[in-house]
């Protein structure tokens, strides 16, 4: 037992019970977004470190007012 009354149980082996298509196409979904979103950050960085070899630090575009 840990603080707060939490316990941690590792899973070993297979998951009991076969999952079902549905369980199959969420993990899939699961899986395209997370890398989705790990792409997304990548892009971000990389166009980042392009902004600050550019001399652009954390410069925000100008309003159109």
């Amino acid at each position: 037992m840990f603080a707060h009354g939490l316990a941690l149980e590792m899973l070993a082996g297979l998951l009991a019970g076969d999952p079902s298509r549905h369980g199959k196409l969420l993990f899939a979904f699961s899986a395209v977004m997370a890398e989705t979103e790990r792409e997304d950050i990548r892009e971000s960085t990389l166009e980042g470190r392009d902004a600050d070899r550019k001399g652009r630090h954390g410069v925000r575009p100008s309003s159109s007012r």
